[in-house]
């Protein structure tokens, strides 16, 4: 599987352009995750955000869990 996503650790809670931002450790703008607001929906943005800046992680988590799963695909009989 070859990486096409822009890599690193990403973080959120950034803001750009009156947006939630999500950018790179090498400062590249990943994503914009909804406008900055005064209310629910604020909280709402900032969840999506995190959820999206989790994004590198969650797929190195995933890889690990498929590659232990090849190694042993049925792990109950194991």
């Amino acid at each position: 599987m070859t990486t096409q996503h822009t890599p690193g650790t990403w973080s959120d809670g950034l803001h750009h352009q009156g947006h939630l931002a999500i950018q790179s450790d090498n400062g590249r703008l990943v994503a914009l995750c909804g406008a900055i607001a005064r209310n629910d929906e604020q909280l709402e943005n900032l969840a999506n955000a995190r959820l999206i800046a989790a994004a590198p992680e969650l797929l190195a988590a995933l890889e690990w869990a498929v590659d232990r799963l090849d190694d042993d695909p049925d792990p109950e009989v194991s």
